[in-house]
């Protein structure tokens, strides 16, 4: 089920300084988040270089609008 978490991957443009970045972020379940860092350090699945494979992941929209309002 790790490999199915990017279904709900979106783009946003981040500028940090002169420099626009796009990044990738995907959304799911706390418990999906969790199983995939753990999959990575335990080097079991890879992740693919971006844009291929999300940056950042959230739970909710939500999240992210109180991540971007605290910055």
């Amino acid at each position: 089920m790790v490999g199915k978490a990017d279904e709900a991957a979106t783009r946003a443009v981040v500028q940090v300084g002169d420099v626009l970045l796009a990044l990738r972020i995907g959304q799911t379940e706390p418990e999906q988040i969790r199983a995939r860092m753990l999959a990575i350090a335990r080097g079991e699945i890879k992740p693919k270089p971006t844009p291929v494979d999300s940056l950042i992941w959230i739970t909710s929209m939500r999240s992210l609008a109180r991540q971007c309002a605290h910055a």
